[in-house]
């Protein structure tokens, strides 16, 4: 899929991937000058990214059904 992207030369990419390797993800990213990884780190590359805080997230989801009344669970 990344191959024939970039055969019609988009303008970037988003990329939400685990299963590409560090390595590969590094040559991906020294090509194209606009990629955002999605809940990815990559180690010694600049790149813009967009993380998810599960725990935070948890705590907030938490906290507003609590402010709602919501405090009886069924599961």
């Amino acid at each position: 899929m990344l191959h024939s992207l970039e055969e019609k030369r988009v303008d970037g990419l988003v990329l939400c991937s685990s299963r590409l390797e560090d390595d590969d993800l590094r040559v991906l990213v020294a090509r194209h000058p606009a990629v955002v990884l999605v809940n990815r780190r990559l180690e010694g590359v600049s790149v813009d990214r967009v993380l998810v805080d599960d725990e935070l997230g948890g705590r907030i989801a938490a906290e507003h059904l609590l402010r709602a009344g919501r405090a009886d669970w069924a599961f």
